[in-house]
């Protein structure tokens, strides 16, 4: 037993020194960092290097899809690398830009520099270029000067000078100011062809009016002319139209003279000289008609407002003016001339027989309707009439109630000068109003005018103010004439 416990207590220690040794070793271990493999013993970073070596190649050739395609592959196998990501969104930018560039090379070729334009300037948001920008400005001067040579192969220098100087702005380019130069000249020739013939449209205008005798206006429209357009021949109706305005102011001159002193008759025949030269003398033409107001009342009498009782019914008359006499051959001869109305086949021309007091007769109601219209007149109706002639009181005859042969023409054998019976006349002072002729009214009845008043070929009976006679408007009579009135109350 002592012989075997010998060996085991020389073996005791070398066990314990070694299990301590270990234990240190253990626990250095730990301690001390672990050296990562070296690249070449991942195969994974390997393929990731040699991808990322393969898209550098490509992109330093300009071989964006195969950069592209390399950095894809790249990043699947290392997605968490973010510088690599970065790297691939550059390349898939510069690839979209070398397609750009691409397209705008086309465009210019193929002569769209709106497209080439639009292109370039889409590459250069991706990465700006001194290169690009310059390309940028030379297809947007060319869309504008393409764009000016189509406008002005259109006839329209306007738009083209416009489009020029839109590209000067981007560009200062010496053949674009000289053809901005040449449409300016083009707009400056349209505009002389333009004002010539305003010029000549005007001038015409005033020809025209010279010759209506719209002095006036003729003045006005040859002055315009000459501004646009000095020409000799336009001075001269110029120079025309001031004579006829100047006689015409003379005449206003002279007429207005004669009205202060109240010669209606002289002074409206120089204010219608005075229209004659110039129809759109203003002032000549409204102191005209207040001249014919006045010519007007000549030769008529006041009838005073009063009350009739015709038949059942009672008229309220207002107050107006009547002829003195029945209308004379010698007035109808100067509306027949005025109007350009053949005069009867009796008469020598324009001029009425003999001194031309007879009274008109053998026109039909329509033909003194027509008359009295020009005179400024009209028809009186059958109540006017009567009150004319003094029938308020009931009275027979225009005198009073016996018959004197002295004082009214007839059964006759001709009519008389109007007037030669002053002895006749009614309380207002109107002559002839039974006899002589017999006078046309306003007043219709049964589709016929209502005649009063008698005539030299009927017999007295005929003369008195209650007798009438009923004849078709558009039929003339021998031994029916006529007289007119004028206004009313308001104008007294």
């Amino acid at each position: 037993m002592p012989a075997r416990g010998k060996p085991f207590a020389f073996a005791a220690p070398l066990v314990l020194g070694a299990l301590l040794v270990a234990f240190v070793t253990l626990i250095f271990a730990r301690r001390i960092p672990r050296t990562p493999p070296p690249p070449e013993a991942d195969p994974k970073l390997q393929l990731v290097l040699q991808l990322s070596n393969a898209a550098s190649a490509a992109e330093m050739t300009g071989n964006w899809e195969a950069a592209r395609k390399a950095l894809e592959n790249a990043v699947k196998l290392a997605p968490d690398d973010t510088a690599l990501r970065q790297r691939l969104d550059d390349v898939i930018a510069e690839q979209k830009r070398a397609q750009l560039v691409k397209e705008a090379e086309t465009a210019k070729e193929s002569g769209d520099a709106a497209a080439e334009a639009a292109a370039l300037a889409e590459a250069r948001r991706i990465r700006e270029s001194k290169e690009l920008a310059e390309r940028e400005t030379a297809a947007r001067v060319k869309l504008l000067v393409d764009r000016g040579k189509a406008a002005e192969a259109a006839g329209n220098p306007d738009e083209a000078a416009q489009a020029y100087r839109e590209a000067l702005k981007i560009s200062d380019d010496k053949e674009v100011r000289a053809l901005l130069d040449g449409a300016e000249k083009k707009i400056e020739e349209a505009r002389k062809v333009a004002r010539v013939k305003e010029a000549e449209a005007v001038a015409e205008e005033g020809i025209a009016a010279l010759k209506d005798g719209r002095i006036t206006t003729a003045t006005e429209r040859l002055k315009a002319a000459l501004v646009l357009d000095d020409r000799p021949e336009w001075k001269d109706q110029l120079a025309l139209a001031g004579e006829y305005a100047r006689a015409s102011e003379s005449q206003l001159t002279e007429a207005l003279n004669l009205v202060e002193k109240s010669d209606w008759r002289a002074a409206a025949a120089l204010l219608e000289k005075a229209l004659q030269f110039n129809h759109e003398n203003a002032q000549a033409a409204t102191v005209l008609a207040q001249v014919r107001g006045k010519v007007l009342r000549l030769g008529m009498v006041a009838v005073p407002a009063t009350k009739l009782r015709i038949g059942e019914r009672v008229e309220q008359i207002k107050a107006f003016y009547v002829d003195l006499t029945e209308v004379t051959e010698g007035q109808f001869a100067e509306y027949l001339k005025a109007v350009g109305i053949q005069p009867p086949a009796r008469w020598k021309g324009w001029k009425a027989p003999g001194d031309g007091k007879a009274p008109m007769m053998g026109i039909s109601a329509i033909e003194a309707d027509a008359y009295a219209k020009w005179a400024g007149k009209r028809l009186p109706t059958e109540a006017e009439w009567l009150a004319a002639a003094g029938a308020e009181d009931g009275r027979m005859f225009p005198w009073g109630n016996e018959w004197d042969a002295l004082k009214a023409n007839a059964h006759s054998a001709s009519p008389r000068p109007v007037g030669a019976y002053s002895g006749g006349a009614s309380p207002c002072g109107a002559l002839d109003m039974v006899g002589n002729v017999a006078e046309w009214t306003a007043t219709a009845e049964n589709g016929m005018r209502v005649v009063k008043g008698g005539s030299f070929l009927f017999p007295e009976s005929s003369c008195t103010l209650a007798w009438r006679w009923l004849e078709f408007e558009d039929l003339g009579f021998a031994g029916i004439g006529f007289r007119c009135v004028a206004g009313g109350d308001e104008e007294k």
